[in-house]
């Protein structure tokens, strides 16, 4: 059987863009970053621009320790910084996966993967993954586990 894609998938002229997303990144400091600045951290190890930064930082999508920020406060030992951010992610070639075999008591599932969908979450893939449209659309649990025995690169087509 074929698996659809999540109903919020957005299908226009044989591309897939999924709809974009709020996300909420949480991240404990890191040793090197003791001392430093939100903006210099957010320059430096995120590649945002210092007026990004800023903003966020006005506009309280950026956090530090759950409280608001300013670009120029220094993080310390123990501290987090929280991010909320819009993703948007690239569009992608629509393709069928279409399950091969399913053997629910083993707890194995086989399908074959189009080109163009990455098996697992990389880059700037989160929600365009094989393993995330199978958990939303055919597993319908977001928190099922599941994962691949094999990975193909996301250009390559084939089993999985």
């Amino acid at each position: 059987s074929d698996v659809a894609f999540p109903n919020d998938f957005v299908l226009c002229d044989g591309w897939v863009q999924v709809p974009t997303y709020d996300e909420e990144k949480v991240v404990m400091a890191k040793q090197r970053w003791r001392g430093l600045s939100i903006e210099a951290i957010f320059v430096t190890e995120f590649r945002c621009t210092a007026d990004y930064v800023a903003d966020a930082c006005r506009d309280g999508r950026v956090r530090l320790s759950g409280s608001p920020c300013q670009s120029g406060d220094l993080v310390q030992n123990g501290d987090s910084i929280i991010h909320q951010l819009s993703i948007t992610e690239p569009a992608f070639r629509a393709g069928t996966i279409k399950v091969v075999h399913e053997d629910k008591a083993a707890g194995v599932l086989v399908v074959s993967k189009p080109a163009g969908i990455p098996c697992h979450p990389q880059g700037p893939y989160r929600r365009a993954t094989l393993v995330s449209i199978l958990r939303e659309s055919y597993l319908k649990k977001q928190d099922a586990y599941c994962h691949p025995v094999t990975r193909l690169d996301r250009l390559t087509s084939g089993i999985c």
